[in-house]
């Protein structure tokens, strides 16, 4: 199973279809708020996080996991310094730290 931060979003949207192409078992960790019909549409498994800095939330989805592909992320030209680093550094950070226990 591959789970995929950032499912939802500009490169998982080319990322997905891939992945389902070439046989893989994917899971997407996606907003509760989030259009998901594409993911669903391609037999995906959906796990939840309010948040990318959810650690709880993270976990869950990495378990039983044998890869991760952390596509998640802010990516704009204005916007407070802060967001940016809540979701791109300490949302990486949750990811990499939930993947490690997770096994």
């Amino acid at each position: 199973m591959v789970l995929v931060t950032g499912a939802t979003g500009f490169l998982g949207r080319y990322l997905i279809p891939l992945l389902v192409q070439e046989g893989y078992a994917v899971r997407a960790l996606v907003r509760p708020t989030s259009d998901v019909s594409f993911l669903l549409a391609h037999g995906v498994e959906l796990a939840y996080a309010d948040d990318i800095t959810d650690h709880t939330a993270v976990l869950t989805a990495c378990t039983g996991c044998e890869q991760l592909i952390h596509a998640a992320g802010q990516f704009r030209f204005w916007g407070d310094l802060l967001d940016f680093w809540q979701t791109n550094v300490e949302g990486t950070a949750a990811v990499l730290e939930a993947a490690d226990k997770a096994g």
